[in-house]
């Protein structure tokens, strides 16, 4: 049973270490609390469907009370999974926010360091002023064009800076794809990207929808799942067979299907994916 940190304990997470263990833990309490959800939910609602029943007989404590305790343990259940994904959010926003800090920091620090060597460029110009009785130009120029260190550093800063920038206007990230031989296998993976994908039940409804369409003969071999902005992405979200047929749901809910050439698992990345590969190395560089 993992513990999920508190708000505080979350504070001090501002490195990568620390960010992706405890994004490990958060991902497997989310999956395992769906999962108590899943093996529960027929059971309490059923009791609960019980209780309403014998309550139109009898409004009896007992009834009362069976009918309290099935609502609230089902409620509990569902509160689970909330409380883990928006523990999720919460870590993501902190670590962005930390990222941030650390870009401007670094960017702070080689402008200082830039300084620093423009200020003893300076005294070493002035000295050879005095000695030379001429003026010289500052900075000099040098050999072939070579870039000065100076310069560099500023360089460094602003592209550290505009890196920051980048990623405060893309805030968390909320696209990503997820691959599994199984349904239990896809939510696992899903889980433990850098990224707050879809609630698991969406995906899990996609999943029973289209396993549940497979054509005579054929079963699953391979599901990949993409999305967008938290959503489950339709049209690049596939199940594979074992006969190379891939099924995906259409946007007005149908089923569709298309022979492949090649395996679901060397399909590359929605183009949308790749533009955003950017935030996700800002994460963990």
């Amino acid at each position: 049973m993992f513990r999920l940190q508190s708000h505080e304990e979350l504070e001090g997470y501002v490195n990568q270490a620390d960010f992706e263990l405890e994004l490990q833990r958060i991902a497997e309490a989310e999956y395992q609390a769906w999962r108590d959800h899943q093996s529960r939910r027929g059971e309490l609602q059923a009791a609960k469907t019980e209780a309403a029943e014998a309550l139109l007989d009898a409004d009896t404590a007992a009834a009362r009370r069976k009918f309290t305790d099935a609502t609230q343990a089902l409620a509990l259940l569902e509160a689970s999974v909330d409380a883990a994904r928006h523990r999720r959010e919460k870590l993501f926003a902190t670590y962005c926010q930390a990222r941030l800090t650390e870009l401007r920091n670094r960017a702070h620090e080689l402008r200082e360091q830039a300084k620093s060597i423009d200020e003893e460029r300076r005294k070493i110009l002035a000295d050879l002023e005095k000695l030379e009785g001429v003026k010289f130009f500052d900075p000099p120029l040098t050999e072939f064009d070579a870039a000065r260190k100076s310069d560099l550093l500023r360089k460094e800063a602003e592209d550290l800076l505009a890196a920051a920038a980048r990623l405060e206007r893309a805030g968390t990230p909320r696209a990503g794809v997820a691959c599994g031989s199984n349904l239990e296998e896809l939510l696992s993976n899903m889980l433990k990207t850098l990224s707050i994908p879809p609630a698991c039940e969406a995906v899990a409804e996609w999943y029973r929808t289209l396993a549940a369409a497979v054509p005579r003969g054929h079963t699953v071999k391979f599901a990949r799942v993409a999305w967008r902005n938290s959503r489950l992405v339709r049209d690049a979200s596939y199940l594979e067979t074992d006969r190379s047929c891939w099924l995906y749901v259409r946007d007005d809910g149908s089923i569709g299907e298309q022979q492949a050439t090649r395996a679901l698992a060397e399909l590359p990345g929605p183009s949308w994916l790749l533009e955003q590969a950017w935030q996700f190395s800002a994460l963990t560089k």
